[in-house]
């Protein structure tokens, strides 16, 4: 591993599972070497398998999803 490497790095949070028990979302950061800073979005991915993850938001800083108890909304935090 070089210096450089370091972004590549990514680092992923507690997974939350939708209350279906079909999706998965998780919080994932990494370095931006840049802005000397940490980034972080949510993915998803179906808990099968059958396709591959998707990013959910594009916000810089998100993290900690919850899932409402009736799976129809996606709480999580956003530093700004």
């Amino acid at each position: 591993m070089q210096p450089r490497d370091i972004s590549a790095l990514i680092s992923l949070g507690t997974p939350t599972l939708s209350p279906d028990g079909r999706t998965v979302v998780v919080a994932a950061s990494a370095p931006d070497l840049e802005e000397d800073e940490y980034r972080g979005s949510l993915w998803t991915v179906p808990v099968d398998g059958s396709a591959q993850p998707r990013q959910l938001t594009h916000g810089e800083h998100d993290t900690s999803p919850r899932f409402s108890p009736d799976g129809q909304w996606l709480a999580f935090l956003r530093q700004d």
